[in-house]
């Protein structure tokens, strides 16, 4: 069965791709809301005062996280002996911390669990916002509670325990999960050398850890939970303290006396990872903050590296649409286009920092009108990206070639239906993380990958003449998809191992085109006006982990929203059948959460015969 065009039906079916692609709008994510801290004192940033904060003068390392995110992380609970001292009184102060010296993932009499600690949000907060970042450490509380005392224990029983809280923290909303591991290798470092626990206590706190490890990480994975993996922190630093700015991984207040003094409060650091009681240093905290930014950040840096060699693509494709002759006699074209620009994507914080793309290559292309007007064409673009991650970050260094297939067909007189295909292949030669640890240290992931790219479209295409202004109108709907085939980075303290990413979605884009001038002329300036809409706000995938094991979703942002784009140039006729083009652009993307711009320059040949 076919339908005929007239010029009525095709006007309104070009009304029809206009309206659908101006009436959609996408979502966006947002920055992090809130941070929230379940734990044990490697997390309590004061739940039993300001004296007794588990660490020395300075920030502990959720302090700096927020701070960094432009969040607060204050205590939420507050635990005072009462005024007749046979009593606790619990006082809630409205903080984000629910972490508590102590905490463990079982229950027992004497310690606060993290069941109590989510009982607590629950009671203060109802729920957690898809846009909040939610820690939770609890790694060996529950070992040193449980052994000595003879009470019940198992690595399977405090894994069990674990994730039932985690499920919980799922059904009040928590969508981004952090867990920190446990530091195996500091363990002698920590208690033999600071409180004189016995060597054969030590080799027991270690294999119990070890076990509880074993059994929670794949649990943690199977609930989408990221982990921080602190043990490869810390054996990096034993492996050399001074590159940290640490005189010792021992602590350097052992002469104090008394084990927990209100005065280590106060004092400043003195080059080691331990306070006297076992906590860690200030210093030391500022490393975890810096390696928990780090490591969050990673998968924000795949996340630009997608939008990005799509937004690559796109104006490699724009470029040799760009170079074909709007008006084209029977026969062969070919044709050819350097271009060149820079793009920019930025959500400006901790875990999101800019990254700003450069690239430049070349189109080539050729194609054929038939007598009834019908125009097939072909292209190849080749070109080279390089991407810098902003608070020197990190850098990404690229190859990409893109195939296309174009179809033009006439509808009616002076309208045109349209379709397009292309595939594309990147290579990704460096992508390289970079973060300081602390005041001294510098460490960096590097990898390299592959990447893919599809594209297919419909749309609509009409043209009029009015006077000396030649006016080209089109509006069209795309599938495009771009992914990057998963990698792990080389051995060292910030590897992780990504799986497969991928950014996906359809987009409506109208464009308005006027050129001034005869086609006679020698010179013709035109411009060009493109909106370009992503319909589902861009649904990306990103995974990563500490091992190849642990790999899991990370929540990254889309860019979402319109972009609109403006061309300027001026065509050239060089002869009877040769013209070419040069011109100039630049797009914005206004309200996104990325903050998408770019700008780049075209030129163009084209000889028909």
């Amino acid at each position: 069965m076919s339908i005929p065009f007239t010029a009525a039906r095709s006007r309104r079916i070009l009304g029809l791709l206009l309206a659908t692609t101006l009436a959609c709008s996408g979502a966006k994510a947002d920055p992090v809301a809130n941070m929230f801290v379940f734990g044990d004192s490697n997390a309590d940033v004061g739940s039993q005062g300001p004296q007794r904060r588990p660490t020395n003068a300075g920030s502990m390392w959720s302090e700096t996280v927020a701070r960094a995110l432009n969040l607060q992380n204050r205590h939420a609970r507050e635990f005072r002996i009462n005024a007749t001292a046979d009593g606790i009184d619990i006082l809630a102060t409205g903080g984000e911390n629910y972490a508590v010296n102590g905490g463990t993932a079982l229950t027992f009499d004497c310690c606060v669990s993290f069941g109590q600690q989510v009982d607590f949000f629950a009671a203060d907060r109802g729920r957690f916002a898809s846009n909040d970042l939610v820690f939770t450490w609890f790694t060996r509380n529950d070992i040193t509670t449980a052994l000595p005392d003879g009470l019940p224990y198992s690595a399977q029983s405090y894994t069990d325990a674990y994730i039932t809280q985690i499920e919980r923290l799922r059904g009040l909303g928590a969508r981004n999960i952090v867990a920190f591991g446990a530091e195996v290798g500091l363990i002698p470092e920590q208690f033999a050398l600071d409180i004189g626990t016995p060597p054969e206590m030590i080799a027991l706190l270690r294999q119990e850890t070890l076990l509880a490890e074993a059994a929670l990480w794949p649990r943690l994975a199977q609930n989408d939970v990221f982990i921080i993996d602190m043990n490869r922190l810390g054996d990096d630093i034993i492996a050399d303290p001074g590159r940290y700015g640490f005189t010792a991984t021992t602590d350097g207040y052992q002469q104090m006396g008394n084990p927990n003094p209100p005065e280590s409060q106060t004092l400043p650091n003195d080059g080691n990872v331990f306070t006297l009681d076992g906590h860690y240093t200030s210093a030391m905290q500022d490393v975890i903050a810096d390696y928990t930014l780090a490591q969050l950040r990673a998968g924000d840096q795949i996340g630009s590296l997608l939008l990005q060699s799509s937004d690559s693509y796109r104006q490699a494709s724009q470029s040799l649409s760009a170079a074909r002759s709007a008006n084209r006699g029977e026969g062969w074209q070919i044709y050819g286009a350097p271009f060149g620009g820079l793009s920019s994507h930025a959500r400006g914080n901790a875990i999101s920092p800019e990254a700003d793309l450069t690239f430049n290559g070349a189109t080539f292309g050729v194609g054929y009108t038939f007598q009834n007007g019908t125009a097939i064409d072909a292209g190849l673009s080749m070109f080279r990206g390089a991407t810098t991650f902003g608070g020197a970050s990190g850098s990404a260094k690229s190859r990409s070639t893109l195939f296309e297939i174009s179809l033009l067909h006439p509808l009616s007189e002076g309208l045109a239906l349209t379709a397009h295909g292309s595939a594309g292949r990147t290579t990704f030669d460096r992508i390289e993380r970079k973060a300081r640890l602390g005041a001294l240290a510098e460490a960096r992931g590097l990898g390299s990958a592959d990447g893919a790219y599809y594209s297919a479209g419909l749309g609509m295409e009409a043209a009029r003449t009015l006077g000396n202004w030649s006016v080209r109108a089109s509006a069209g709907v795309s599938y495009e998809k771009m992914s990057i085939d998963g990698y792990a980075e080389a051995p060292g303290v910030l590897a992780l191992h990504f799986g497969d990413a991928e950014s996906a979605g359809f987009t409506g884009n109208l464009d308005a085109e006027v050129i001034y001038g005869a086609e006679t002329e020698v010179f013709r300036p035109f411009s060009t006006l493109s909106l370009n809409h992503d319909f589902s706000g861009r649904d990306m995938t990103v995974k990563a982990g500490p091992t190849a094991d642990t790999i899991v979703s990370r929540p990254v942002g889309g860019a979402g929203g319109t972009t609109a784009s403006l061309e300027l140039g001026v065509k050239v006729k060089l002869g009877a059948s040769v013209s070419g083009s040069a011109s100039v652009y630049g797009s914005l993307q206004p309200g996104s959460d990325r903050g998408l711009s770019a700008s780049g320059l075209r030129l163009a040949l084209v000889s028909r015969f």
